[in-house]
């Protein structure tokens, strides 16, 4: 394959700044439409913030933070922008978070289409660079995206998130494992945990991890595991895709009687939606946006649908977006049956920073924890020290004492 990362670093947040300079200088945050923690600058990470928080607990971490509402209706008329300046191409375009796509240049056919085909590097360049200049006169300096080419998409993306906006890096099939090796883990859509449990046992980079038993590692995180162990290694035979839809059939919530009341239909609604989102987080994907179409009685319906500011691969996000829907919905008489029409798929995507040659830790060691968590909870950690290693009790071996 040839695949073309196209990436704005912090796409949200240059579309805030261009209103608001003095943002970039102090912690902000940016608010969905759900009042949670969409977009941050490095400032507001730096003191705590991170993705989904609700206002409360962004305060709660840094009460300097600035927190402003995303201009939605912007980023998604830029979005189309960059979007159609790709797709005039010809070639497969596949959406991945905002300010980011993948273009397919193999799939150009070098007769039909000189310019679009680019399977070798120096190709891909006449490509990029083309697209880049289009780019850069379309969406305005402070969107110069960042791109990165490589023959698999995870490669091509960790190309484009360590190229400064205005610049292209080009990896040879030769050359993934030296350029893949000294990356952080967190370019892996993995959960905080696991990324978390990862940096606990040393392992930083991709390189690390890549050299771990895949056994231990499905052991360990089960399937997604082994797609990010994959990864690591620069094994990535994923397709460019358009927007992708799961399931094809129609997945109803029949109530009986009809329901009057909000929970029975949100137990429903998750009962139908987790193994759904099981499968897409086999693979790292989540889901992008839902269609929901429901029936009351008297035949009366409504529609609600949701579209996720990234793809959620976690079921109680999910529902959170669900409940909120429902709960601003205008029910005209009870629920006789839901249905989910449509759900639309997409990569689980990273956190965007600005540019990551030098990238800030994104987990804490053990001592950082303690010390972050103390305060609140008090003296309840403790370390353990060998004080007799031979005595034959266990229980006399070792002695627990506050850190």
């Amino acid at each position: 394959m040839s695949v073309l990362c196209v990436q704005i670093p912090g796409f949200l947040l240059q579309i805030a700044y261009r209103a608001a300079p003095d943002l970039r200088d102090r912690p902000a945050a940016l608010l969905d439409a759900h009042e949670r923690v969409c977009a941050l600058n490095a400032p507001a990470r730096r003191e705590g913030v991170t993705l989904a928080m609700r206002p409360q607990q962004a305060l709660a971490c840094c009460p300097d933070v600035t927190l402003r509402a995303a201009d939605l209706d912007e980023a998604l008329g830029l979005q189309g922008e960059l979007l159609a300046a790709m797709t005039a191409l010809g070639l497969p375009v596949e959406e991945h978070g905002w300010g980011r796509a993948y273009l397919d240049l193999h799939a150009g056919s070098a007769e039909a289409s000189p310019r679009s085909a680019a399977r070798q590097p120096d190709e891909a360049q006449a490509t990029a660079a083309a697209l880049g200049k289009t780019l850069r006169a379309t969406l305005g300096e402070p969107l110069v995206p960042a791109l990165g080419w490589d023959s698999g998409k995870f490669t091509a993306r960790a190309a484009a998130s360590y190229t400064a906006p205005g610049r292209m890096k080009l990896v040879r099939k030769r050359d993934e494992p030296r350029f893949l090796s000294p990356l952080p883990t967190r370019l892996l859509p993995l959960a905080r945990p696991n990324l978390q449990e990862l940096s606990w046992l040393g392992i930083e980079t991709l390189g690390q991890f890549g050299q771990l038993p895949v056994q231990a590692v499905v052991q360990r995180f089960g399937p997604p595991g082994r797609t990010a162990h994959e990864w690591a290694r620069g094994l990535d035979r994923r397709p460019v895709r358009p927007t992708a839809v799961a399931p094809t059939e129609t997945l109803a919530c029949f109530f009986d009687p009809p329901a009057a009341t909000l929970e029975p239909v949100l137990v429903a609604l998750q009962a139908t939606l987790q193994p759904q989102l099981a499968m897409l987080c086999r693979t790292l994907c989540g889901i992008r946006s839902l269609y929901l179409a429901l029936t009351f009685s008297g035949q009366e319906t409504r529609s609600l649908p949701l579209l996720f500011v990234e793809p959620v691969g976690e079921i109680g996000r999910v529902m959170r977006h669900v409940r909120a829907g429902l709960e601003a919905l205008n029910w005209p008489q009870r629920l006789e049956r839901a249905e989910i029409k449509r759900l639309e798929s997409g990569e689980l995507t990273v956190e965007q920073g600005t540019l990551f040659d030098e990238p800030a830790a994104a987990t804490l060691t053990l001592a950082e924890l303690v010390a972050r968590l103390a305060p609140r909870y008090g003296r309840i950690f403790r370390q353990g020290q060998a004080v007799d290693p031979s005595h034959p009790l266990a229980e006399r071996r070792f002695v627990y004492t506050s850190p």
